[in-house]
């Protein structure tokens, strides 16, 4: 069962989440982790006996109840509010990765209020003045709180685990797209809780968002397609046959399940992560070789790549840098900064083949609607308009000329490098910057050990 409290601020706080339904909140009389794991499950075992008891509209009736006295009473603070803008329903509920990075976004905001406005405490306090204050310092320096404590795990000798807390200072000016989300994220709370609170303007609205990078992703060039194809590693062989052929994404090709594919009709089919959107691609007949053959080594199990899938699930990024590496120790560029920013932003890497299949489409004069029913992309409505005026024909006729850049039966797998060797192409890789923060870090990290 996963772990239902958590301690900030010398507090303990309940979160878990029933039937879609996040509850969260403060846990009274709590003076060590027991307690609060033992009242955090009791707060959990009162929700399921309310619904056993009385049904789940007793319990929307407690939230109407409890809602109503938070409008009367019109005192939602701005340390308590993220919480309870979570309680709100929505259309897509975020996952518990988006939360967190969410939460982290108004924590900031919070602590630049406390900072500058200390006599600010409620939400309907807030006015456009701060909200265009916080957002202007953020596109010049990013986050208000410019260190940020991490922290991790450690064993010592008594084979004990300890935790231990390092900081360190935040990028300098974020991209657009970061200061688009976190001011989305702002507006988002004031939004959801503006009956509740009686707010009558959102103080972010009227704010403009930034224009995105028009730095875009680089398709990879036919000589860096042969290079990759024949230094192939055991771990991105997978990712860049798959990706290569059906422009799927990093995260779908990782968590791609054996229901999703029917070899003897050919045919992928699957819920896309990103955009919940389902798709349909027809194998070429090169990728339905590799895919039995993978069949036959895995085909007892859920995913197709327990490996990848097991690696993606516990930490996403881990995958993208394993890709990231590879392309760097065959000299491929995989980054740009752009000017005046001190953050490099990815320009080669597998979503690259996403890009290459779009654009190799293009150039071979295959129907915009085709490949849209393909490769899932825009809108949800735009790619299921697509879809239903593109057959599975059509669609096997667009894949079958699309270019050879497998040979499975010519493709030789290298020797995996070893942690050590991928950490030495990553630090040839480095700036001087960036060497010097992780030494500072891992000096960090022997000192509190």
């Amino acid at each position: 069962m996963p772990k239902m409290f958590y301690k900030k601020g010398g507090s303990y706080y309940y979160k878990f989440m029933r039937k879609g339904t996040i509850y969260s909140g403060k846990l009274e009389n709590c003076v060590s982790d027991n307690d609060a794991k033992s009242k955090a499950k009791n707060k959990r075992d009162e929700v399921i006996r309310l619904e056993v008891e009385n049904g789940i509209d007793r319990l929307e009736l407690l939230d109407r109840e409890r809602a109503k006295i938070i409008k009367e009473q019109n005192n939602i603070t701005i340390s308590e509010a993220f919480d309870l803008s979570l309680l709100k329903p929505r259309k897509r509920q975020p996952s518990e990765h988006k939360i967190k990075t969410k939460r982290g976004a108004w924590s900031d905001f919070v602590a630049f209020l406390t900072a500058r406005y200390p006599e600010i405490h409620y939400l309907n306090e807030v006015t456009s003045k701060e909200a265009g204050e916080y957002v202007s310092l953020f596109r010049k320096q990013g986050r208000f709180v410019q260190e940020v404590a991490y922290s991790y795990k450690v064993k010592s000798r008594k084979a004990s685990w300890t935790e231990k807390t390092i900081t360190r200072k935040t990028a300098g000016k974020p991209s657009p797209a970061t200061s688009n989300f976190y001011q989305n994220t702002l507006k988002e709370v004031f939004t959801l809780l503006a009956e509740d609170s009686l707010i009558r303007k959102n103080p972010f609205d009227g704010i403009e968002k930034m224009k995105k990078d028009n730095q875009t992703r680089d398709i990879f060039t036919e000589e860096e397609i042969s290079l990759i194809m024949g230094n192939l590693t055991q771990f991105v062989e997978p990712l860049f046959i798959v990706a290569l052929d059906t422009a799927l994404r990093e995260g779908d090709i990782c968590t791609l399940r054996w229901r999703d594919i029917s070899l003897k009709d050919g045919i992928i089919k699957r819920q896309m992560n990103k955009t919940g959107v389902r798709i349909e691609i027809p194998m070429t007949d090169r990728l339905l070789v590799y895919l039995e053959r993978q069949y036959e080594r895995t085909g007892k199990g859920e995913y197709v790549f327990p490996e990848h899938a097991t690696a993606y699930l516990k930490d996403r990024s881990a995958i993208s840098y394993r890709v990231k590496s590879f392309l760097e120790g065959l000299g491929i560029e995989t980054t740009y900064t752009p000017k005046g920013r001190s953050r490099a932003i990815s320009v080669k890497d597998l979503h690259s083949c996403r890009h290459q299949f779009c654009s190799t489409a293009g150039k071979l004069g295959i129907p915009l609607p085709i490949v849209q029913s393909i490769v899932g992309h825009m809108t949800s409505a735009m790619t299921s308009h697509y879809m239903a005026h593109a057959t599975l024909a059509d669609k096997r006729k667009a894949i079958a000329v699309m270019p050879d850049y497998i040979d499975v039966e010519a493709v030789e797998v290298k020797a995996e490098p070893t942690a050590k060797e991928r950490l030495i192409q990553h630090i040839q890789t480095l700036s001087e910057d960036e060497a010097e923060k992780i030494l500072l870090a891992i000096n960090g990290k022997k000192l509190l050990s």
